[in-house]
């Protein structure tokens, strides 16, 4: 659960600063926006803290929870909201409470016995820890499946979780995180062995890459390594990262 925290704390720290009018607007200019940023990053340091005192198999489960385990886990987010409220300034313990609520109202939980919150009745500080929450959950090493490679996981949030996050959050997470981060060794559909040296931000999926070995794996002389901008040669994509064929998964903006 710390690896977890600290993940999620870090990126939402990245994701705030990138949202900067969106949560000044949203918070309006009583608050400073490095104190917006720091309270962002506490939220997420300790969004899970109720995770401590619930059962440790169901707590590490990261999705695809049964009922029965679901029931166990919900408690998770009522004991944090508990344990931190005394503590903390009230934004911050409302993210251990509703960083599992979806923008279309299918989260948890109900709150005061009615309908669970939906759009922007989720705080701000909620909306953006719940997509960071998620993303490090999928691409992180669990006891239960194997992680999703980032472009994998970014995929699936921008088009199989439909509904579960402020579009304009999403949107922004997706220009922040690249799929192939720099320094991302692929295969490319040419044959070619690459590494990635620079992003595209109008292309995430078509980095810049510099050829490193051929189809046959034997490496090029370093005079030879020439970098290949793939938003400028769409015949050539990335195919392979860590042996997965990621072609379907690649995505544009």
């Amino acid at each position: 659960l710390s690896a977890h925290s600290f993940n999620v704390c870090y990126l939402s720290i990245m994701l705030a600063i990138k949202l900067d009018q969106i949560l000044v607007h949203e918070k309006g200019y009583a608050i400073n926006f490095n104190d917006i940023v720091c309270q962002v990053g506490e939220a997420a340091l300790f969004h899970d803290i109720g995770k401590t005192v619930i059962d440790k198999k169901v707590a590490l489960k990261p999705l695809g929870h049964t009922e029965e385990e679901l029931e166990l886990l919900i408690p998770h987010v009522q004991e944090g909201f508990k344990m931190l409220r005394e503590h903390v300034h009230p934004s911050i313990a409302n993210v251990a409470l509703n960083h599992h609520q979806k923008f279309n109202g299918k989260g948890y939980p109900a709150i005061n016995g009615k309908d669970p919150l939906s759009g922007k009745k989720i705080h701000i500080y909620s909306r953006v820890v719940s997509i960071v929450n998620v993303f490090d959950l999928l691409t992180t090493t669990n006891p239960y499946s194997p992680p999703k490679l980032p472009v994998q996981a970014l995929y699936y949030i921008k088009y199989g979780l439909e509904g579960w996050f402020d579009p304009e959050i999403r949107k922004t997470f997706l220009l922040l995180v690249p799929p192939f981060a720099v320094g991302t060794k692929v295969h490319l559909n040419t044959g070619d062995f690459a590494v990635v040296v620079a992003q595209n931000a109008d292309h995430p999926c078509r980095p810049i890459v510099k050829l490193i070995a051929n189809a046959k794996g034997e490496r090029y002389p370093s005079f030879k390594q020439s970098n290949l901008d793939l938003s400028m040669d769409p015949k050539t994509i990335i195919q392979y990262q860590n042996g997965v064929n990621v072609e379907k998964y690649l995505y544009s903006n």
